[in-house]
């Protein structure tokens, strides 16, 4: 009889200690998936911060020269379509062009 109890009291102590470590583990993890949204919050405001400069920086350059800035959105646009047409040609026709 009392080695049965012996063995309960041994199983009770180490299942205790396994639920203590689960609940230090389940802190740790909780801590560090905190830390993790907080890191991604704040990267993204950042990117947010950064995207709002070069919006304002690209209208600042467009309000100084809008000629320039035309002509390469010009080009850009023409350049596009080449290659757009160039693609779409090629995969109509085939490859070997004959």
């Amino acid at each position: 009889m009392r080695t049965a109890t012996r063995v309960a009291l041994t199983a009770g102590t180490k299942l205790a200690k396994m639920s203590c470590r689960a609940m230090n583990m389940k802190s740790t993890l909780t801590t560090a998936t905190q830390d993790g949204a907080t890191a991604l919050k704040r990267t993204v405001r950042k990117g947010l911060y950064v995207a709002q400069d070069w919006v304002d920086e690209a209208a600042f350059a467009i309000k100084r020269r809008p000629l320039k800035s035309a002509a390469i959105v010009a080009g850009v646009a023409f350049g596009l379509g080449a290659v757009t047409a160039a693609v779409a040609k090629r995969n109509c026709y085939g490859s070997d062009y004959s």
